[in-house]
């Protein structure tokens, strides 16, 4: 694949410090318009992967923050949910780059899940 542009996403409130994460996308997208078909459901198929990647660290990062119990709201424990805050936001990221994909290609492609 060819280069990348970052797409950046900015959150409000919900984010530590209107924290701004980024989501790669190819650069021929921004550049043109005219991909194959071919070539779009490629990058397509690949970002559905990077979301999942990115959702699975989120997921995993809230699940060691919750199961601190009673304690995850503890000063000394807040590194693990700013690591959850900064996951989420950047599966949002990735999320809202994907999304552009998709549009552009019309429909989403299967894409088989790897284990």
């Amino acid at each position: 694949m060819g280069a990348y542009h970052e797409y950046s996403l900015s959150r409000g409130s919900d984010m530590p410090n209107n924290c701004e994460t980024s989501a790669s996308m190819p650069a021929e997208l921004w550049a043109s318009t005219e991909w194959s078909k071919c070539e779009l459901e490629k990058s397509v198929a690949e970002g559905i992967a990077r979301y999942r990647e990115a959702a699975a660290t989120a997921r995993q990062a809230f699940s060691r923050w919750r199961r601190l119990g009673r304690y995850a709201r503890e000063l000394k424990y807040a590194d693990r949910y700013e690591d959850y805050r900064l996951a989420r936001a950047k599966c949002e990221a990735q999320r809202v780059a994907l999304n552009h994909l998709i549009d552009q290609l019309g429909y989403v492609p299967r894409v088989p899940t790897s284990h």
